[in-house]
């Protein structure tokens, strides 16, 4: 279950930045953890200056309620993520 909990904000970090971004490097440096940038306030994002504007839509829009349904649908077809 620990990865699973860790795994969610793992995928919302790749909901919102895409698939193969440059910008994982510097989130972690400036947030640190993958929890604490989904964790943080969006007036923190904004000042980070580290997401376009469709990042930041998507970072306001994605839910870990969508990262969860990713994972269990990964999980009851026997897909690794």
């Amino acid at each position: 279950m620990r990865m699973a909990a860790s795994l969610r904000y793992w995928l919302f970090v790749q909901n919102v930045l895409g698939a193969g971004s440059v910008k994982l490097l510097p989130i972690l440096e400036r947030f640190g953890t993958a929890r604490r940038f989904h964790d943080a306030d969006i007036d923190d994002i904004v000042a980070s200056r580290l997401l376009n504007k469709s990042e930041l839509e998507r970072f306001k829009h994605c839910t870990l309620d969508e990262c969860d349904a990713l994972i269990d649908y990964c999980i009851k077809h026997n897909y690794d993520i």
